[in-house]
């Protein structure tokens, strides 16, 4: 298992140099700015909502929802924590998609 893990590093070694960067990336920024609290426009609203779990008229529900339970597990700083986690997933996933049309390896992780 962990040499197929390799080869497959070595298969995408420019996504995985990418991957490690962003997540790099992501840890400095993650521990530099303490509390990750930056709010634009809407933030409270999402933030108010999820506090009194109540759906906001104008807005999904969803992501004040995935607020709450995220920030009862460990604060807001694990909200941010799985923001990065999951803007890194998508990159991926999005890399996963492009392999499987049929784009170079290159190219995929350039588009990431």
């Amino acid at each position: 298992m962990i040499r197929e893990a390799g080869d497959l590093l070595r298969r995408h070694w420019i996504m995985s140099v990418l991957v490690l960067t962003g997540v790099g990336l992501r840890i400095l920024v993650w521990v530099a700015y303490k509390p990750a609290l930056m709010f634009f426009g809407d933030s409270f609203a999402y933030i108010v909502a999820a506090q009194r779990f109540q759906p906001p008229t104008d807005r999904p529900f969803g992501y004040p929802f995935f607020l709450r339970v995220i920030s009862s597990v460990g604060g807001m700083g694990t909200v941010t924590m799985v923001q990065h986690l999951l803007g890194i997933a998508m990159a991926i996933a999005l890399y996963v998609v492009l392999m499987r049309r049929g784009v170079r390896r290159w190219l995929g992780a350039l588009v990431c």
